[in-house]
């Protein structure tokens, strides 16, 4: 009997897990990114805490994918951040670092001087939050277009000199706030 003999090949394709990825900074506002990666596996996606200010769009699937990453407002005067982790079976993972910076704000003036004839002087604002202003006595006067704090300032009858402050306040901020006072100094008429 003679003998027969056959081959055969066998291909296998590796494992793999292939992603390019950097930590994602937000600003306060939040926003949306797509991560992408490859592979030819399971794979789970979680964070290393509960955050509730970060939604995922899968949370686990199977072959390359691409997760939509969608950060909320921060109405906080404080950062955050969280780490997402990428993980299949066979014990690739990434870790991707995800943070989102607080509201702001900031002026550019740290105090106001006028003369005794009184006048206007403006202030400018830089934040990613809504704002009010406030004035510390009747002789002050603000106007608020955009970012343009108006400050005016009536005449000063009495010889001695008078002090006064604007205070220019965050609002809506949930958990701290942000409130600027500026000084006003205004000399008498003699």
């Amino acid at each position: 009997m003679s003998e027969v003999t056959k081959s055969v090949q066998v291909e296998q394709d590796a494992k793999y897990f292939i992603v390019e990825a950097k930590p994602f900074n937000f600003t306060s506002k939040g926003g949306v990114v797509t991560l992408s990666f490859e592979t030819n596996e399971t794979w789970t996606a979680k964070f290393n805490d509960t955050p509730n200010w970060v939604k995922l769009s899968s949370n686990s699937g199977e072959g390359s994918a691409e997760l939509v990453i969608t950060v909320s407002d921060n109405p906080s005067v404080n950062n955050r951040s969280t780490q997402l982790m990428i993980e299949t079976p066979i014990g690739q993972a990434l870790c991707v670092p995800i943070t989102q910076a607080a509201r702001y704000l900031t002026v550019d003036t740290q105090t106001l001087t006028f003369f005794a004839d009184g006048g206007s002087t403006n202030i400018t604002v830089d934040t990613d939050a809504t704002f009010d202003v406030s004035v510390s006595d009747s002789w002050l006067h603000s106007n608020i277009d955009n970012s343009t704090i108006t400050i005016t300032v009536d005449k000063n009858v009495m010889d001695s000199s008078r002090e006064g402050s604007v205070v220019i306040s965050s609002i809506g901020i949930i958990d701290g706030n942000y409130s600027i006072k500026i000084p006003v100094l205004q000399n008498g008429k003699g």
